[in-house]
């Protein structure tokens, strides 16, 4: 799941670090989506093997790319 506010500032990036705690970025895009083009992503999970730190970084990195962000401010 991704949200982009679509801003014109800065990107600053949330990576919730598991999904229930996705809603702790509410009060984030709010207060910081003022000033910021804010983007959040819930990243995938699977109970059939573990997904790799390596994977998890070619994922934000795609996720990047196809929304034509070349520098974010990152926060997991």
């Amino acid at each position: 799941m991704v949200y982009d506010s679509g801003g014109d500032g800065e990107v600053l990036f949330f990576a919730s670090v598991m999904p229930p705690f996705d809603v702790i970025h509410v009060p984030n895009i709010k207060y910081f989506g003022k000033r910021f083009r804010v983007v959040t992503y819930r990243r995938r999970e699977s109970v059939a093997r573990p997904i790799y730190p390596a994977e998890r970084a070619d994922e934000i990195r795609n996720l990047l790319n196809a929304l034509g962000i070349d520098r974010a401010h990152f926060c997991g």
